[in-house]
């Protein structure tokens, strides 16, 4: 009911759009302490285990898991959200089709009395399209051993991962590289070579698979190395 002496608090988070069974956790939110002691604050959600799975931490990259948090007086933490969303049973659905979860984050603060702060948490969610064999690429180059001038390319140098278009529709991936030391070509999976692209756009059909392969540009770590 209502209750004219509660301090409950609320705010919206916006998440966006985010990928089905799959660890988002780019979003966070600031605990503050304004007072002159040491306060405790207990986190929960009221997230349905059939719309996933969210965590609070104090890393991005840890699972630094915590239900209750101390924060010192004048003092505030940054919490992260880690979130993994599966298909909602009975999702409500966004303009453009898309399902949508929503749940509440509260903290609560048990020494001060009515304390609560409520974070209304908002997704839309879709179903992943392409399908990448390798997440990751390692290189290593010892400098040391190198003699000049190098003959090039050095053996190692190039990483391949598959691509696959695991959708039911026709799907267009646009290849961004940005790194002065890499270089990014799209192969055909079967010939192996280069697959031509609209600025590097290429188009793939249902089912499609394609080599993505990138190699170290050796010559412009040469040109910078010390």
């Amino acid at each position: 009911g209502d209750d004219s002496n509660s301090r409950e608090r609320s705010r919206v988070l916006e998440m966006g759009n985010l990928m089905l069974n799959r660890l988002h956790s780019s979003h966070s939110f600031m605990v503050n302490n304004t007072s002159a002691m040491q306060l405790d604050f207990i986190m929960s959600t009221d997230l349905s285990p059939s719309d996933g799975e969210l965590y609070f931490s104090l890393s991005r990259t840890e699972m630094k898991l915590f239900t209750t948090l101390s924060i010192g007086p004048q003092a505030s933490e940054r919490l992260f959200i880690l979130f993994i969303p599966t298909m909602p049973t009975n999702a409500a659905h966004a303009s453009d089709g898309r399902p949508s979860i929503g749940c509440k984050i509260f903290v609560d603060c048990p020494t001060v009395k009515d304390h609560r702060e409520v974070i209304h948490v908002e997704a839309d969610v879709f179903n992943p399209q392409f399908a990448v064999s390798s997440e990751e690429m390692q290189f290593s180059v010892d400098f040391a051993s190198l003699t000049f001038p190098q003959v090039l390319p050095l053996p190692g140098q190039a990483k391949q991962c598959m691509v696959t278009n695991i959708s039911t529709e026709p799907l267009s991936l646009v290849l961004f590289h940005h790194s002065l030391f890499f270089r990014a070509k799209m192969l055909d999976s079967a010939s192996q070579q280069a697959v031509s692209g609209q600025s590097d756009c290429f188009n793939f059909t249902p089912g499609q698979s394609r080599v993505l392969e990138v190699a170290l540009n050796v010559q412009s770590l040469l040109d910078n190395v010390e």
